[in-house]
């Protein structure tokens, strides 16, 4: 931040959220999988 002080507004740090760790295990959102079916699915 230091570097560049005109370029960083701010800076939040947090714990991950569910999705964030799915995503993380899975390689996918959540819904990602229903989407795909669905839209196979259709005639």
């Amino acid at each position: 931040m230091q570097a560049l002080p005109e370029q960083i507004d701010s800076v939040t740090v947090s714990h991950p959220t569910l999705e964030d760790f799915f995503i993380r295990v899975t390689g996918h959102r959540f819904g990602e999988g229903e989407a795909a079916a669905i839209r196979h699915n259709e005639p």
